[in-house]
């Protein structure tokens, strides 16, 4: 970074950061005290060079007309990264989290995506790239309007054919959130406790029955006899299941 000149109105920057270059490979740049930043894109680097001076940086005041500001933030992200500037980099994430919201729709969101998964590695010990899981849940949370069969989101889709690993990535995300919606409407209803039946001697009209009988519940024995109607219908005839239990046959 060659003599990068001081901003008028804030000549020292508030945040000190380290541009960490292997010195093996890149040795002459370390004896020149320079490096050189030909292979990032410009407006990324540009921002990068204010929001060392500003702590932040505004995508919208760079002038890159080529460059959506979604897919900016995703290029910001990348020299915060291989420069080891970890609160850009976090910045650059959090301000891409919250521009995909709405610009999922856009042209800029295809562009973003297809960046992504072109330059970033993928998972790695079983977890995705973060730049992945930002772009991928918003894909998920759209997938009838971006995989829709009507000509809209062309782009996206003609893009994620072509990009193996984000098609596999959204059909797996798909698959798991059916699977756990499908789950989470199972009623698992408890299983019921069928009461075996047994054969009572009833202690007023002295007649055998069949009957099941639960423990926690009251039960009055109808007699078949027809002279027995008072019987039948009297209050001493309901015991309960435990009281009953002691005439079980």
């Amino acid at each position: 970074m060659k003599d990068h000149p001081s901003d008028p109105s804030d000549p020292t920057p508030s945040k000190v950061a380290y541009l960490y270059y292997p010195a093996d490979e890149h040795a002459q740049e370390a004896k020149e005290a320079t490096i050189d930043l030909e292979d990032d894109n410009e407006g990324a680097v540009v921002a990068m060079l204010h929001y060392l001076y500003h702590a932040d940086y505004d995508s919208n005041s760079i002038e890159d007309v080529a460059t959506s500001s979604v897919l900016l933030h995703v290029r910001i992200y990348m020299p915060a990264d291989k420069y080891f500037i970890p609160e850009l980099r976090k910045k650059a994430l959090c301000k891409l989290s919250d521009a995909v919201q709405t610009a999922w729709k856009t042209d800029g969101f295809t562009d973003a995506v297809a960046e992504i998964y072109a330059t970033t590695p993928g998972d790695t010990g079983g977890e995705k790239h973060e730049l992945r899981k930002v772009v991928l849940g918003v894909a998920v949370e759209h997938t009838s309007e971006l995989f829709g069969t009507g000509k809209e989101h062309f782009r996206f889709k003609e893009m994620a054919w072509s990009t193996p690993e984000l098609a596999a990535d959204v059909t797996r995300a798909v698959a798991c959130a059916a699977a756990s919606r499908a789950s989470a409407a199972v009623v698992k209803a408890a299983p019921i406790q069928r009461t075996p039946t047994g054969i009572y001697h009833c202690p007023h009209c002295n007649a055998p029955f069949r009957a099941a009988i639960p423990s926690n519940s009251w039960y009055a024995h109808s007699s078949p006899r027809w002279n027995m109607y008072e019987h039948n219908h009297h209050a001493d005839n309901a015991m309960s299941g435990s009281e009953w239990s002691q005439h079980r046959m």
